[in-house]
């Protein structure tokens, strides 16, 4: 958005990269100011650039209200929650 209050679209960035760069700094930076062991900063590092849930399992059950996530490893489970359940 600019001052006059305009938004404007831009086109969608590859973000994998700044991922990278996060995984990174922010446990080096954590590792430098001694609240955090090398050790931990490794584990962790690894750990962030992963998202927390795969996107394709999530599906909005339109008829409930509900949000619904499959799991395992052939996904036939499904667990249905509240979306807020969800979000939290």
């Amino acid at each position: 958005m600019d001052e006059a209050g305009v938004f404007h679209k831009i086109a969608r960035i590859d973000d994998s990269r700044l991922a990278e760069i996060f995984a990174r700094e922010a446990p080096a930076d954590l590792v430098r100011k001694e609240l955090l062991s090398p050790e931990w900063a490794e584990r962790m590092g690894k750990y962030m650039i992963r998202p927390v849930l795969a996107l394709e399992r999530p599906t909005f059950l339109e008829p409930e209200g509900k949000v619904g996530y499959r799991w395992g490893r052939d996904t036939a489970g499904l667990e249905t929650m509240d979306y807020l359940e969800f979000i939290t």
